[in-house]
Order: C-alpha cells, then structure tokens, then sequence
C-alpha cells in the first residue's frame, strides 16, 4: 500500500534510502558512501543507464547532487530525473509518485485568480522561515567609484518602452558611448557593488547573442555570479518587506520599468536569467514574502499550444521553490497582450496592469 506525500514535498523530505531507489531506478548501480557521508552515484545525468563513472554526489545536508564530469553543475532530485529521463517537471513528480508508492495529495496546475491592480491577497497559513542566507565566500566588492567612470546616461530607447530618466539615476545607469553600450551596475542587497553588467545596442553584437555582458575595463570584466543577487534588491527592498510582495523578472530593463511606473512603491526585482537559484529563493523569503509574482518573458507565440505546455513546464517548475511558502502567481498572456518574447512590462503600465488583473495562481492544493 502506497503511503501519501504532497507532490511538492521539499527535497529534504526524501530519504537516503528513497534517494536511493530513484537515482537506481533511473539506471545508476548502487552508490557507494562518500567519505563526507553522501553519496555516490554513476552520472545518469548525462549518460545512457549503467555506463556513466561514478562522479555523481549526492549530499544530504543540501539535498543537491552534484556531477563533477560533463555536467559541473548542481541539481535537487527532480532535475536529475528531468536530465537523465529527457522529460518535463510534471512526467518527474510522476515518476518519484510511481517509483516510491506515493499518492499525491497535491494537484500541479494555473487556476484563475482575479485580483484588482496591485492589491494584496491575505495568505494563508504562516510563511516558513528562509534559510539562513550566506553569500560566497569569494564575492568581490567592488570600489564604488568605478561607475564615476561613465556618464549618466537615460537612453532614447528606452525612454520609448517606458523608462524615466529618475529610474536610471536611482539605479545609476551609466553610458560608453564608444562601444554603444549602457552601463548597469549591481549592488547587492547591502548596496555594494558586486558587478557590472553592459547592454550592448549594437545590432551586431545583440545578433551575436551578447546583448548583456559583464563591463570590461581596461582588459578586466566586473563579473558577478548573477544567482546569488536580485538585481534592484538595494532600491526596492523596503517596499517589499512593507507589502510582503515581491515581483520576479528576467531582466533589469524590466525592474527600471517597474520603478518607472510606480516608483518607490515598485517590489520588482530580476534574477537576470531565466532560473531561479536556492540562494536567490531563500533571499526572497528572508524579506517576509508572502506572495511571489514570476513575470518571465513569454516564450510562446500562442496560448494553450504546446509550446505553451513548455512554457508552464517550466513556469511549475520554478514555482515550486517558493510554493510551500507563499502565494506564487504567473502573469500569463492568454489574450496576445505581449509579443514572442516581450515581458509582462514591455507594453507599457496599462497592459501591466491587466496582466496583473488576470493573473494566474500556481495552486499546488487540491
């Protein structure tokens, strides 16, 4: 008799042993103990059934596998099956329900949720705590005088999607008029500066798929590891600590957006990328969120298509870092609002806002 679980049960949920039965059912031999007390496991993650090395960790402190071969990279136990089975989010929480004898007590799925303009919904239930946030060792801190060596700069581009010439001098966007680039530094939550980034407007370089790059400098980049920070943090951090609401874009043009609209009201912050890190969910909680609203670009042409299934594989899958936590909600385009690829800011406050309107809860109760 199979025993239940909420399908998003935290990773840390899971057991040595029930590690173990699914990282064998996906084709590893068993593991072997690794000196820390983790485990070892052939790298399925990239490597047909029974004929990867054993380089594949598992340390259940984090509850995070790490592959020390092709992969060099970190993942919870749902990537590991979504890498080794080539499968979406929903075909991995149903493997883990198959291979463990679990009944899901959860349902994964968008349901409509009206809400008017920016207003708050009350939670329910209490927040749990975040765990303790601690930045890399390694993180350099930059002098904050490097950006004085660039002008202030609000560009006529994106003054036309919106952008005021305050937003760009409270985040301090700078110019290098002989590369064609904009300048955008970043802080961390603390206000130091940790990074550089340039946006180039050369239509060469955006071809080239360079259209955001760390700044060089006299032969150096002011690179930063972008997932341990939230661009904007620095400026809209009380306002999300007073609404208990926070905004997750992709890109910072989109956070100087936000501000532009509504000003030091504005909780939008970017994680500049498309994913979301442990480091940068757990800095969110830390702030008493209570609702998390993801406005990714939309990677669709049309709704409820399968390219749109895509979409919400992922979408369900980054929402499920902050679902046992907090309200998620997704601006979803279902009325073609936003073109391929635009963010839920790029049309301008009025069409924000009625994505806002319409949004979609992330409802992972049944």
């Amino acid at each position: 008799m199979g025993f239940k679980m909420n399908a998003l049960q935290t990773k840390r949920d899971f057991t040595p042993e029930e590690i173990t039965r699914l990282v064998t059912a996906l084709g590893s031999s068993p593991p072997r103990a690794s000196p820390g007390g983790g485990l070892i496991f052939q790298t399925i993650c990239h490597n047909p059934p029974h004929t990867g090395s054993e380089k594949l960790y598992y340390y259940p402190d984090s509850s995070l596998f790490h592959c020390y071969t092709h992969c060099a990279d970190s993942f919870d136990i749902y990537e590991l099956i979504m890498r080794s089975r080539h499968c979406s989010f929903r075909e991995a929480l149903s493997f883990v329900q198959q291979t463990l004898g679990i009944t899901m007590e959860r349902k994964i799925g968008f349901e409509t949720r009206t809400i008017d303009d920016w207003s708050l919904l009350e939670r329910y239930g209490r927040i749990k705590q975040a765990q303790a946030i601690t930045a890399p060792e390694d993180q350099l801190i930059l002098p904050p005088h490097l950006i004085d060596l660039y002008p202030p700069a609000c560009p006529v581009a994106w003054q036309k999607e919106g952008i005021t010439e305050e937003a760009t001098r409270r985040f301090q966007i700078r110019a290098d008029a002989s590369r064609d680039e904009i300048i955008i530094p970043h802080y961390n939550a603390d206000g130091q500066l940790v990074g550089i980034r340039s946006r180039s407007f050369d239509p060469e370089v955006v071809a080239a798929g360079n259209k955001y790059m760390p700044t060089r400098l006299e032969g150096r980049d002011f690179r930063h590891a972008l997932k341990y920070n939230l661009y904007g943090l620095n400026v809209v951090g009380q306002a999300v600590r007073r609404t208990g609401k926070i905004v997750l874009a992709e890109a910072e043009k989109s956070v100087l957006q936000s501000y532009s609209y509504y000003g030091d009201s504005s909780f939008t912050v970017a994680v500049c990328g498309s994913n979301i890190s442990n480091y940068q969910r757990n800095l969110v909680l830390s702030y008493g969120v209570r609702e998390v609203f993801l406005a990714f670009d939309k990677e669709y042409h049309e709704a409820y298509t399968e390219e749109s299934d895509r979409y919400s594989d992922k979408i369900i899958k980054l929402a499920s870092l902050f679902t046992p936590y907090a309200n998620v909600y997704v601006l979803w385009d279902v009325d073609g609002l936003l073109d391929y690829q635009d963010s839920p800011f790029d049309k301008g406050r009025e069409t924000l806002e009625q994505l806002m309107k319409n949004k979609f809860e992330i409802d992972t109760e049944t």
